[in-house]
């Protein structure tokens, strides 16, 4: 199958994002990659990953095999122009199902984690999203 070239795109800025984490763990003095409180909080939470450096090794240890593209997006609510752009990987670690988003911000010039969380989550609804935010509770339960 052939893959498509927004694919191949980030597959390369997969690589790149890999090196930073790699360049990340070996330094002491070089920080090049960031980790949003929720995805550092989700991957305490829901892969009992507790460090950030514990964190870029997992994602260090994934086979190219292991990330499955999902998706490009732009980052929504930023002051950057123009707004990053978001890659979006599948993956599997200790038997769940999880979802990998991550960028690099022009501002900073280093790479963030934005998102790493179970697989479902991602597949909310836009309704869903808005209630989320908007702090009202759904019951999910079907009668």
């Amino acid at each position: 199958m052939k893959k498509k070239k927004e694919e191949i795109e980030a597959y390369k800025k997969l690589s790149d994002f890999k090196c930073a984490c790699r360049e990340t763990i070996k330094s002491k003095s070089i920080d090049m990659v960031r980790v949003a409180n929720d995805a550092s909080t989700d991957a305490r939470l829901i892969f009992s990953i507790k460090t950030k450096l514990e964190l870029l090794s997992v994602i260090l240890n994934f086979n190219k095999d292991e990330l499955n593209f999902v998706n490009t997006t732009t980052k929504k609510n930023t002051k950057e122009k123009p707004p990053p752009i978001i890659y979006a990987f599948y993956f599997s670690y200790n038997s769940i199902d999880g979802y990998l988003a991550f960028y690099i911000s022009s501002y900073t010039s280093k790479w963030e984690i934005k998102s790493f969380h179970h697989k479902y989550k991602v597949e909310e609804t836009a309704m869903a999203e808005a209630f989320r935010i908007a702090g009202i509770k759904i019951n999910k339960e079907k009668s």
